[in-house]
């Protein structure tokens, strides 16, 4: 059984090209009343990551080449977990697949899950997540 406990927050996956990302910023924060809360860069993908949240709805947001994305496109949700090693676990016991292993990215740590009848779920750790929180977006013409 899945140890509700773990999971810390759910995020929507968003992925957007560069060139609309200010846009989809603007307008997903006016809709949904969202606030950026974290955000970092995966250079070596050329991709960017935001995180929005609001009372209503939570997105990671990824915005990347094409080349950079198609290959995420399964992925439907981030889910915030305190630990992945116990979400990977839980994803094998419900019959599930691990499609990512335990990967360090800028503030701790992603792997992907597929759950029987194909759904994947990022799961992500922040533990250095501090330096990425509140993050300034006047580059991307948002203040």
């Amino acid at each position: 059984m899945n140890d509700p406990a773990n999971i810390i927050r759910v995020y929507d996956r968003a992925y957007v090209h560069p060139e609309h990302l200010s846009a989809f910023l603007r307008a997903t924060m006016h809709f949904y009343n969202a606030r950026p809360t974290i955000r970092f860069e995966m250079p070596d993908q050329g991709m960017s990551v935001i995180g929005l949240e609001s009372d209503t709805a939570n997105f990671s947001v990824v915005s990347a080449a094409e080349e950079h994305l198609a290959p995420l496109y399964a992925t439907g949700q981030t889910i915030l977990v305190a630990s992945i090693d116990r979400a990977l676990e839980d994803v094998r016991a419900a019959g599930g697949s691990v499609v990512q292993v335990k990967t360090p990215v800028p503030p701790g740590f992603q792997a992907r899950g597929r759950l029987p009848g194909g759904n994947v779920i990022e799961f992500a750790q922040w533990d250095h997540a501090e330096p990425y929180r509140n993050p300034d977006l006047s580059d991307l013409g948002i203040g």
